[in-house]
Formats: structure tokens, C-alpha cells, sequence
């Protein structure tokens, strides 16, 4: 299921997604353009605010962990090893870097400018739209990966597992 508010949170409303996989992300390009990922390769897209959901994997071969939107029609979205990249908004999905870590999380500034965070507690920045990556260690090792990564302007944060860290 996918939960709604209107109101800032204080109330939430059911909708249904259609499916019955595990969702694990949403995005939103507008109040009414929404995207959700889940288990066994599952990209869902709404036009109407999520009451009512359309299935947009073609091209995606594993389960979706993460998406990504910059505008309307290019977005990526981290399928377990794999980052795929759509620029019509969601209808076709192409292959644009196999990672040998998970890719728990994903950021991109422009459609070049991007951060994956990786299940090996890496984090890799793209300069060149998702082809090559430069990765970098931030946390010690021992720790759990890193979940999610957002960027304003050059200021990063990144949130680790269950062992609570923020890395900024």
C-alpha cells in the first residue's frame, strides 16, 4: 500500500498500489506525477496524486530499491546492482552502470552530477550521467551501509544503518 497526506502529515490516507510486493521507495516529480519501487523488479507510476498506479519496468531485470527524478522525464532508479536511467519518463529504462555492491540509495543534481551510496560503505560520484564512478570510504568499515544520500548545492548527507550515523 501507499499512504497519503494532505495535510502536513497529521493524517494519512490508504491507497492502493496495485500490487503485492514490498514497495521500498517513492518519489515525486509534482503533487499529481509519483513513482514507487519495490521487490521483483517493480517501478509503479501515478499521474493522478497515487489513486490509481501503472506498472513502467521495461528494461529493469532486478528489484527496485531507489528512484530518482530530475524533472518529468529523466529519472534512475537503483535495482539491486544495477542503475538504470529513463528519459521518457519511466516507459523504457536503460542500463547505465552494474555496480559489485548494492546501490542502496541514489542523488543526482543534473543529469550528469550524481551520488550512489553502496552496501559496501562506500559512497560513488558520477560526472559523466551514471558511467564511471569514483567511490570513496567515509565510515568504518565494521558499520552497516549507507541508506540514502541527498545533496543541496555541495552539502551532503548520508544516512548508515542500524548503527545511527549521519555522515554530513
Amino acid at each position: 500500500m501507499v499512504l497519503k497526506t494532505t495535510n502536513g502529515g497529521i493524517n494519512w490516507v490508504t491507497q492502493s498500489s496495485g500490487v503485492t510486493k514490498r514497495l521500498e521507495g517513492i518519489e515525486a516529480v509534482d503533487a499529481n506525477t509519483l513513482y514507487c519501487v519495490g521487490w521483483w523488479q517493480t517501478v509503479l507510476k501515478s499521474t493522478n496524486g497515487g489513486n490509481t498506479w501503472i506498472v513502467r519496468t521495461n528494461g529493469i531485470t532486478m528489484a527496485t530499491d531507489r528512484i530518482f527524478f530530475l524533472n518529468y522525464n529523466t529519472g534512475f532508479c537503483a535495482a539491486t546492482f544495477n542503475l538504470y536511467r529513463t528519459t521518457n519518463a519511466g516507459l523504457n529504462w536503460e542500463l547505465k552502470y552494474t555496480s559489485s555492491e548494492g546501490i542502496l540509495g541514489l542523488y543526482f543534481s543534473d543529469v550528469n552530477t550524481g551520488w550512489i551510496s553502496l552496501a559496501g560503505h562506500k559512497i560513488g560520484k558520477t560526472i559523466n550521467g551514471g558511467l564511471t564512478w569514483n567511490t570513496q570510504h567515509p565510515v568504518d568499515p565494521s558499520g552497516e551501509g549507507i541508506f540514502n544520500i541527498y545533496f543541496i548545492g555541495n552539502t551532503g548527507w548520508a544516512g548508515t544503518g542500524w548503527n545511527g550515523k549521519i555522515l554530513k
